[in-house]
């Protein structure tokens, strides 16, 4: 099912104004929130220094891409607070011509952030938020989009980390734990506009038209028509 309402969901050349949600409250405790455990607390106490460790080896590492070298040693401090943002120390990857990343957006020039997947977002917003840790502060989340790489020609790839919402919601995090793709760069994105090729509502923006799917899914039922 998921599968067949990718295929159907309507896809877009550029932004529409349907894909700004109305009403969305960023101070409302976020979608998927959750007790912290000992676990993430740890984490919490140790990522500090975890983040400047890791930061350390890459930047001895004769292999890293020149490109990735470059921008961590132009800002060593912005590099180990991004490194931060993972679970666990992340690795680099080299893009090819024609690989597609997605990134969730709320604005039309979200295409400019540094955070990105290898795949769509889940349909449910609470799984999104507990999975990419993402606050509603940061992201109303109406819509997502396709770039194509590279530009820029490597990124980290790893797990993210748990969110720590204690100063807002003492006792709450949001536990990460999926996949994500930072492009750091001088903008930290680094992704042009004429790189995004396709855009889509988020499956929970209540301003999105309705998918063709759902109206065959309705005419199926003897109960429902499809006008």
């Amino acid at each position: 099912m998921r599968r067949s309402m990718q295929a159907t969901r309507q896809a877009y050349d550029s932004w529409q104004d349907t894909m700004r949600r109305v009403g969305f409250d960023k101070t409302a405790l976020e979608a998927g929130a959750e007790p912290i455990d000992a676990s993430a607390r740890r984490f919490f106490d140790d990522i500090e220094e975890l983040s400047a460790r890791w930061a350390e080896e890459f930047l001895n590492d004769p292999n890293l891409p020149k490109y990735l070298r470059e921008q961590a040693e132009a800002s060593p401090e912005f590099f180990r607070a991004r490194l931060a943002t993972f679970g666990k120390k992340p690795r680099y990857e080299t893009f090819a011509p024609g690989d597609s990343l997605y990134r969730v957006i709320d604005n039309a020039e979200g295409h400019s952030g540094g955070f990105w997947s290898k795949s769509m977002p889940p349909d449910d917003e609470a799984v999104w938020r507990a999975r990419d840790a993402v606050l509603n502060e940061w992201n109303e989340a109406g819509a997502f989009i396709r770039a194509e790489l590279p530009p820029p020609p490597a990124g980290f790839v790893g797990e993210i980390a748990p969110q720590d919402l204690d100063l807002k919601y003492p006792g709450k995090m949001l536990r990460g734990g999926g996949e994500q793709v930072w492009l750091l760069g001088p903008r930290e994105g680094h992704v042009a506009k004429d790189q995004v090729k396709d855009y889509w509502h988020t499956a929970w923006n209540d301003r999105a038209p309705t998918p063709p799917s759902r109206a065959t899914l309705r005419a199926g039922s003897p109960n429902e028509c499809d006008l």
